[in-house]
């Protein structure tokens, strides 16, 4: 697992990782594992978001953040679920 990208944002109290993996596929539960090992940190605080692949390719990018807090990570994510959620109730209208 190869670092791309490493940003500290101070106010989500967050680092925000770009990471190449090599190989045949890669889970995000994986994907999650691996991250704490390679940066000695517990999986609750860690959320992979995303995995891209391309077909026939090797490559894998994990976008991944790893917060501060178990705290910061639930609050974040009722965040992003309230605003699907109003998202979604505007669409229905």
């Amino acid at each position: 697992m190869e670092l791309k990208s490493d940003f500290e944002n101070k106010l989500l109290k967050r680092r925000e990782l770009l990471l190449n993996f090599h190989g045949t596929g890669i889970s995000f539960a994986d994907a999650r594992k691996k991250i704490s090992e390679k940066f000695n940190k517990d999986e609750t605080v860690i959320d992979v978001y995303n995995i891209i692949g391309k077909f026939g390719r090797r490559v894998f990018e994990i976008f991944a953040d790893i917060y501060d807090s178990k705290e910061e990570l639930e609050l974040i994510k009722n965040m992003r679920m309230n605003k699907k959620k109003k998202e979604e109730s505007k669409e229905q209208k």
